[in-house]
């Protein structure tokens, strides 16, 4: 028997059979390892400097296909992010044009290609082999009435003397083994690859002799997944003219072995791309995420793993649970991390229950439009998701889409009509649909500009006008009350709804619900305007939007009326651009600053009136008033 014919399988029995089929598939946690974001850019940025180096040293055909050749087979769920990373990265650095391509088993790379063996060597079958005092052993797994058995043998030395000899000469009593079908592929990646390749290997493994002394190689009870002797491989290229470089956390743990073969670039240059590949481990990302299982909800470790979206999926349940809270810096911060998750899952089949509850979240930090997108996603996945559509139907509601969210509710309640959360929002709803209905300046069919939209203000804005009104100077600039808690601004804008006088609008926005209001306060045929919005929305253009949509809706023969502090420069520049016309007046102290303004057109007198008639403390300058009303009278004589 020569130690290549030593890949012993069971002679006989369904259960060994079984067995064996059930060690050679894929490790369960690898491919969840192998794409994390940062393992992912680590490796697909190594992959391009690769083909850079290449070119520096003349050895690409731009023209050509660059192979990457995934021995794991079709499917790897690896591949298609790596390659897309890959392309975007050649895309960035003007190199758009070369085509890089999943090569098929078989095809020859005229360019350096790139060879993956992920979870790939350890499935392939090793001989078993022993030390013992000069003798060499040859181990045979046998299947037997008590199950498997390992008999030991004299071996013959001849047969691959080279590799044997430096075990017999460096071991004392130790088993190894010798993973021939690897080899194989080995000499075979130099046929399909003959202008050199970069091999990215993982699978668990031994890098060191010393630990082969200590037994790290010691064969397993039964057939079956064992570790990969990276030691002998690496040994094995290096005689065939590779760089090889071998890294794990571990003894007998995940290895990631690096090899290039191709004699163009120098040590320096192949050290420094092995540290690229190296410096982001597989394992890595386990890591990080038992840390995300055991500690608080972190945006730095969200950060320091690339924002993987399973790190997300560890912290969601405490995420929910109970939300950091803060100022506005922390909340744009995770919105920010959680967008970047988001970008992550580009592509992926989501789980409807990890979709919802990312999306309860992003919503919770403002950012509507990321948790729609999710809560689609949960229903592509799963239609009948109840909480993907109850979700659904309160973004739909919070942000100016009421009849949608009735229409969504109606649906939910269909499939599951025990629901009593749906019921009851579909029932609150409708309340506040009825109310809208009975305001007689409200018109059904709303008042909107593309993705903003103006609706009737009521107590489902509070919570989050009360959190846009947080700039203390909003209510400086616009004569609006302090508030010190929340149930103080629901009770004023109650009072306000409450007003016969008043025309309230909560100002919308499709991906962020109510961000500031615009109202208008009347008496006879004249109103006076007012509009706010909050700190996270301001410059954006969205209040000039808001006073034309107001303004399209006056009826004719009415006029608005309206003011700003003559330093609040971004209203003045508001009514201005939307043709209010400046008044010749000014307000006594403590109001002097204030610049007075009417559309479509107005006087004074009947400012003064509106002011009067409203009961505001604002009080015009008398003096100034008489003055204007006796250059009128002369000029009309004249």
């Amino acid at each position: 028997m020569t130690l290549a014919e030593t890949d012993v399988r069971a002679d006989s029995g369904e259960t060994g059979e079984q067995f064996l089929a059930e060690q050679s598939s894929l490790h369960p946690e690898l491919a969840d390892w192998l794409v994390t974001p940062l393992l992912a850019q680590a490796w697909s940025d190594a992959i391009v400097d690769y083909w850079l180096i290449a070119q520096a040293a003349g050895r690409v055909d731009p023209r050509l296909p660059f192979a990457v050749f995934d021995l794991a087979g079709a499917g790897s769920p690896w591949l298609v992010p790596l390659l897309a990373r890959v392309q975007a990265r050649l895309q960035m650095l003007g190199r758009g044009d070369w085509q890089v391509v999943a090569a098929e088993p078989g095809c020859v790379s005229a360019n350096p290609a790139v060879i993956l063996a992920l979870g790939v060597f350890g499935r392939e079958a090793a001989g078993i082999y022993g030390v013992h005092y000069g003798r060499l052993m040859c181990g045979q797994h046998r299947w037997c009435d008590d199950g498997w058995q390992l008999d030991w043998h004299d071996g013959s030395p001849e047969s691959d003397a080279g590799m044997v000899q430096c075990y017999l000469r460096q071991l004392n009593s130790a088993a190894f083994s010798i993973p021939h079908q690897v080899l194989r592929r080995i000499d075979a990646l130099e046929q399909v690859a003959p202008a050199g390749y970069l091999l990215l290997a993982l699978d668990p493994g031994v890098i060191a002799l010393c630990d082969i002394r200590l037994g790290a190689l010691a064969p397993p009870a039964q057939p079956g997944a064992a570790p990969v002797n990276f030691e002998l491989l690496a040994r094995y290229q290096r005689q065939r003219g590779a760089r090889v470089h071998d890294r794990q956390d571990k003894v007998g743990g995940w290895t990631l072995h690096l090899a290039w073969q191709g004699a163009w670039a120098e040590d320096a240059v192949i050290d420094a791309l092995f540290e690229r590949l190296g410096a982001v481990l597989p394992t890595d990302g386990a890591g990080l995420v038992e840390l995300a299982e055991q500690t608080a909800p972190s945006l730095a470790l969200l950060r320091l793993g690339g924002h993987d979206p399973r790190l997300l999926a560890r912290m969601l349940p405490r995420l929910i649970e109970a939300p950091p809270e803060g100022d506005e810096a922390l909340r744009g911060a995770w919105r920010e991390a959680l967008c970047h998750v988001g970008r992550q899952l580009a592509g992926w089949c989501l789980e409807a229950g990890f979709a919802v509850e990312m999306a309860y979240v992003a919503a919770h930090f403002g950012d509507f439009a990321l948790a729609r997108a999710l809560l689609l996603a949960a229903l592509e996945a799963d239609p009948d998701h109840p909480g993907a559509h109850y979700y659904l139907a309160e973004l739909d509601a919070l942000t100016g889409a009421m009849p949608d969210a009735l229409a969504r509710l109606r649906h939910l309640l269909a499939m599951q009509p025990e629901l009593a959360a749906a019921r009851e929002l579909h029932d609150r709803l409708g309340e506040t649909l009825a109310r809208r209905a009975a305001l007689p300046w409200w018109a059904a069919d709303g008042l909107r500009d593309a993705e903003l939209s103006l609706e009737p203000l009521g107590a489902e804005h509070a919570v989050a006008l009360h959190y846009q009104y947080r700039d203390p100077q909003i209510g400086m600039m616009t004569r609006l009350p302090e508030f010190e808690a929340a149930a103080e601004f629901v009770a004023w804008l109650a009072d306000q709804a409450a007003d016969p006088a008043r025309q309230g609008y909560a100002i919308v926005l499709d991906h962020a619900g109510a961000v500031g209001v615009i109202s208008s306060h009347w008496r006879g045929d004249a109103g006076y305007l007012h509009f706010w919005l909050g700190p996270d929305w301001q410059g954006q253009g969205l209040a000039q939007r808001a006073v034309q949509l107001v303004l399209r809706s006056l009826p004719a023969g009415k006029a608005f009326y309206t003011s700003a502090y003559q330093d609040n420069y971004r209203s003045l520049q508001v009514l201005q651009r939307s043709g209010f016309v400046p008044l010749d007046c000014s307000a006594q102290e403590p109001d002097e600053d204030l610049r007075f303004y009417c559309y479509p057109h107005g006087d004074e007198r009947s400012l003064a009136c509106l002011l009067t008639g409203l009961d505001s403390p604002i009080q015009l300058d008398d003096a100034q008033m008489r003055s204007s009303e006796m250059a009128t009278r002369t000029y009309a004589m004249t």
